[in-house]
C-alpha cells in the first residue's frame, strides 16, 4: 500500500488521507456484501524493508524514517477512524490490526525470535528483488528461516510465523 510516498504529487498528509479514504471505503464495501467481523492491517514500517533501505537507506541501509513516519501518520489516522466508522455499521466488529510496532520489534530483536538477518531478504541479493525475480537464476539463500524476510519486501513464512504469533491473540479478542 505504502511502497511509494507519495509519488503522486500530493502533499503527504493529503495522500494519507486519501489512503484512509480509500481503506474506509473498501471496509464499508465489505460490510455491504456481507462481512460483520472485519480486520484491518495497518502500514508496517515501510522504511525498514530491505527495499527501501536499500533505496533510501544511505551506504549503511538504515529504515528510511521519513518513510516510517508517513506510515506511522497513516496508520493514527486510520486506528482514530476505524471506530467512527464501526459505530455507523451495524453489528460490525473492526479490529484495528498493527502491523507497524510488532514488525519493528523483531527487527530490533532477531536473536529473540530465531532470525538472524532482518534488513535484507533471503531471495537473489536480498536487498531489491520481488517476486517473480526469486527464481532459479537469481537463487535463494541457503537457510531462509534465518530470515525475517523472503525478498525485499515481503515477510518469509517463519517472518509470518512470528508475526502472527505477535497479533493474533490481540486480533481474535477484539473481533469475538
Amino acid at each position: 500500500m505504502l511502497f511509494s510516498l507519495p509519488a503522486s504529487g500530493l502533499p503527504d498528509d493529503v495522500y494519507d488521507s486519501m489512503l484512509v479514504n480509500l481503506t474506509l471505503s473498501f471496509v464499508q464495501e465489505l460490510y455491504k456484501v456481507g462481512a460483520r467481523k472485519i480486520g484491518v492491517f495497518s502500514a508496517p514500517p515501510v522504511g525498514c524493508l530491505p527495499v527501501q533501505r536499500t533505496l533510501q537507506g544511505g551506504l549503511l541501509r538504515m529504515c528510511a524514517q521519513n518513510q516510517n513516519q508517513q506510515a506511522q501518520i497513516f496508520n493514527n489516522m486510520l486506528k482514530g477512524q476505524l471506530p467512527i466508522l464501526a459505530s455507523n455499521l451495524p453489528q460490525s466488529r473492526i479490529a484495528f490490526v498493527d502491523f507497524y510496532n510488532p514488525l519493528i520489534i523483531i527487527i530490533n530483536n532477531p536473536q529473540q525470535y530465531g532470525l538472524e538477518v532482518t534488513n535484507k531478504g533471503c531471495c537473489g541479493i536480498g536487498l531489491i528483488e520481488f517476486s517473480y525475480t526469486c527464481n532459479q537464476l537469481v537463487g535463494t539463500c541457503p537457510d531462509d528461516s534465518k530470515y525475517l524476510f523472503f525478498d525485499s519486501g515481503h515477510l518469509s513464512e517463519l517472518g509470518c510465523y512470528i508475526f502472527a504469533n505477535l497479533t493474533l491473540p490481540g486480533l481474535v479478542e477484539n473481533l469475538f
